[in-house]
């Protein structure tokens, strides 16, 4: 597969071009979409460039399913907005939301700060068990977040061990922040992870 390099700052980021995509390489609102790093239920992320700031950001493209009625899309935008206003060190840091046009399709971007990690899930899959005293020093980064955004009557709603990304230093950041909730519902969608990692409540259909 071929590969290209692009560098900015310290950071190096290896593109591969053998798998085409459509988004990639395009311009929207003053990002450039540089490398899809995840695709789940919810959309896919890319690292992008924001021009105007010559840094690195990520780049999520909203699954359509969010904005499949405007109810939806009204919830999903005030939740994106509500999020934005927490400044946290646990928490990944929103710096735009917006609709655009890209290869022909209207689409919802979320663009929040670049964080040099990766996900709880390949990080255990990459490194394999985490010791105890890592374990606990997780625990608590994920539990100072999340009781940060309960106090703003806030709720992730889909809590699972990929949305938190860990870096280098053993910092852990909450990441999807569209799928934060100003209330809690008994009837919701589930990701197909995070079902294994719901309040058993849920599946009797009451509120947690």
């Amino acid at each position: 597969t071929e590969t290209s390099l692009i560098e900015i700052g310290t950071t190096k980021i290896k593109i591969s071009k053998g798998v085409p995509d459509r988004f990639l390489g395009q311009l929207v609102h003053g990002y450039q979409i540089l490398k899809c790093i995840g695709v789940g239920d919810n959309g896919a992320v890319y690292i992008g460039r924001q021009q105007s700031m010559k840094r690195l950001v990520n780049i999520k493209v909203v699954a359509e399913k969010f904005f499949e009625n405007e109810a939806k899309k009204q919830i999903f935008l005030k939740d994106t907005i509500e999020f934005a206003k927490i400044q946290h060190p646990h928490l990944l840091t929103i710096i735009e939301s917006f609709s655009d046009t890209i290869v022909g399709k209207n689409m919802h971007i979320l663009v929040t700060e670049y964080v040099e990690g990766l996900p709880l899930t390949k990080r255990i899959n990459n490194k394999g068990k985490i010791e105890a005293n890592n374990a606990v020093h997780f625990i608590e980064q994920a539990c100072d977040a999340l009781q940060t955004l309960h106090a703003k009557n806030l709720y992730h709603k889909n809590i699972k061990p990929s949305v938190f990304l860990v870096t280098k230093e053993g910092k852990v950041k909450l990441a999807d922040a569209g799928l934060s909730k100003p209330e809690l519902k008994s009837e919701y969608e589930l990701s197909t992870e995070a079902i294994w990692y719901e309040a058993p409540e849920r599946t009797k259909g009451k509120p947690a």
